[in-house]
């Protein structure tokens, strides 16, 4: 009895510290095309190149780690994954996005590229997020 004892307990030992990571790395894509109409014009002045990271982690149904994030910080494409109750690449992207912006000062990035790490262990989860791209600070909109 005690060998199916241990024998049930290192194989729920073995499910639980296993796990699979995976890798995620945005690339540009074709032009996006919106279509918009307003009279007014925004004037962006595109600076340095900048940086941002942030790492959300989730044991289950309970996320946490960066605790700000931007709005409309959702260009689409792959890496796009959410669950029940969290989306971590998501949350992650905004987190980052608000990272670099907050560090250099600036309202958008131009052209992102989001490098999105996931670590999976089936109750535990931790995703990092780094965005790179170029600051941009809008100086007027005219009509």
């Amino acid at each position: 009895m005690k060998k199916v004892s241990l024998l049930a307990a290192l194989a729920v030992a073995a499910m639980v510290l296993t796990g699979c990571s995976t890798f995620h790395e945005s690339k540009y894509s074709a032009p996006l095309t919106i279509k918009v109409e307003t009279d007014a014009k925004p004037e962006v002045t595109i600076g340095k190149k900048i940086t941002g990271e942030a790492t959300i982690q989730r044991v289950l149904f309970v996320q946490w780690g960066a605790s700000k994030f931007a709005e409309c910080v959702n260009y689409g494409g792959q890496g796009s994954h959410g669950g029940f109750l969290f989306s971590p690449f998501e949350d992650g992207k905004a987190a980052a996005s608000y990272d670099a912006c907050s560090k250099n000062n600036c309202d958008v990035i131009v052209c992102p590229k989001y490098t999105i790490e996931n670590d999976d262990y089936v109750v535990y989860v931790k995703t990092h997020v780094k965005v790179e791209g170029y600051s941009g600070t809008f100086t007027d909109i005219k009509k």
